[in-house]
């Protein structure tokens, strides 16, 4: 497979599992509220652990690259990180606009839902297991997402 289908492979990959994420953890966070007593088949707890673990990681990932050349003054530290982020998501040959389109949608996704999530688990009595699940992961996640974020180093 050559490098540009690689990177488009994996692109589409990448899309691919935050629709999964978004669909099956906003029908889940959905549930919470309209259903909560709806139980889920232990392979869509499964899926939604995979997923929530693989978006996750890839935000904390995207956002602890640095950008390789220097940034204009005008951009911003979380643009630069999400620049960063778009280009573990997108093929490197895509426009420069779209890869940063799919940057922000990850990590829009990834902060709503997960943040959802969580927020729907420590305010409700009783939440599927795969919305409280996801809940505590993505908390996990977004404290590694934050140091990398800010690049804390050790002294």
């Amino acid at each position: 497979m050559s490098q540009r289908g690689a990177q488009v492979f994996g692109a589409i990959l990448s899309l691919v599992v935050l629709i999964i994420y978004a669909v099956l953890l906003g029908s889940g966070i959905y549930n919470a509220f309209a259903n909560p007593e709806t139980s889920y088949a232990d392979v869509s707890l499964q899926a939604a652990n995979l997923v929530t673990g693989l978006v996750g990681s890839v935000v904390a990932a995207g956002l602890a690259l640095q950008q390789p050349q220097p940034r204009p003054r005008q951009e911003s530290q979380l643009r630069g990180r999400v620049m960063s982020l778009s280009q573990v998501v997108a093929p490197h040959r895509v426009s420069i606009s779209t890869q940063e389109a799919i940057g922000w949608a990850y990590l829009t996704v990834w902060l709503v839902i997960g943040l959802a999530a969580f927020l729907v688990t420590v305010t409700r009595p009783d939440v599927p297991a795969l919305v409280s699940n996801t809940g505590w992961t993505w908390l996990g996640t977004a404290v590694a997402a934050t140091y990398a974020y800010f690049g804390i180093e050790r002294t």
